[in-house]
């Protein structure tokens, strides 16, 4: 049978339950365009011979893909091990892999769920402390537009500092390194109106403080709060968080490419 006529090749295959072996080395041909048939008893492995084929019959070359898969979650020097001798992270970093086969996705997708997976408890986290400085007693005279513009910047703004924090945690060799490289972003809260105005600033820190992406950020909420008009400063905020967000996108899909590849 020539290679053009066969639909699936099954050499050496072989799989185990702990230390139960299933399938010792099964070898077989089909032939494109006819009729299959995997006969015995139970338990002799037809069900799992089906599950592993058809997970990976979309793919044109499984072995590459696999190979591909094991080197991106570097666990190519334990490719041969049993899975039941992986630690955890490396059991977990299995699991994401064979996702990927079963679903072939893009390489960044791996990086955007973690990002959009951030950006849902920063969201909700905001949304806390919105609703209990409403039982405290907090109000707005700020209409529901004003409350969406304000949402708007607030998400858009952290999704752009999840961004700089997934290039931190790329980066770094250690959790302690991870928020040691982003520090800098305390100090613009701290440099800015978010606490104090601007005007009683030093003349040098006050020249920072008024052209940073913190103090534009915060002027416009406590504007669009105060039901007070906001001006060009909307879009100086938007355009900051924008920038910031795009710039921060692509060095955290370079380094991670770099530390995949």
């Amino acid at each position: 049978m020539s290679q053009n006529e066969i639909a699936i090749s099954v050499q050496g295959l072989r799989k185990s339950y702990k230390n139960v072996p299933v399938l010792t080395g099964v070898d077989f041909e089909v032939k494109m365009g006819s009729i299959f048939a995997l006969l015995g008893p139970n338990g002799t492995g037809k069900t799992t011979i089906v599950k592993i084929l058809t997970t990976l019959r979309h793919l044109k070359n499984p072995r590459q893909v696999t190979d591909e898969l094991l080197k991106r979650f570097g666990l190519t020097d334990a490719a041969n091990r049993r899975v039941s001798t992986y630690s955890g992270g490396m059991r977990r970093r299995l699991d994401i892999a064979m996702s990927l086969v079963a679903m072939p996705i893009a390489r960044s997708a791996a990086l955007w769920g973690h990002v959009l997976n951030s950006l849902i408890s920063n969201t909700i986290s905001v949304a806390v402390i919105v609703l209990v400085a409403l039982l405290m007693g907090f109000r707005s005279s700020a209409g529901i537009l004003s409350w969406f513009a304000v949402a708007g910047i607030l998400l858009l703004f952290t999704l752009a500092l999840t961004w700089i924090a997934a290039i931190a945690g790329l980066s770094a060799k250690s959790v302690d390194g991870a928020i040691a490289i982003a520090y800098p972003i305390h100090f613009l809260l701290l440099i800015s109106s978010a606490f104090v105005p601007t005007k009683s600033m030093a003349s040098g820190v006050r020249a920072f403080a008024k052209n940073q992406p913190v103090t534009s950020i915060v002027e416009v909420i406590r504007s669009l709060l105060s039901n007070q008009p906001v001006g060009n400063q909307i879009w100086v905020a938007l355009a900051w968080c924008s920038g910031i967000t795009l710039v921060a996108y692509i060095f955290a899909m370079r380094v991670y490419k770099k530390r995949t590849s």
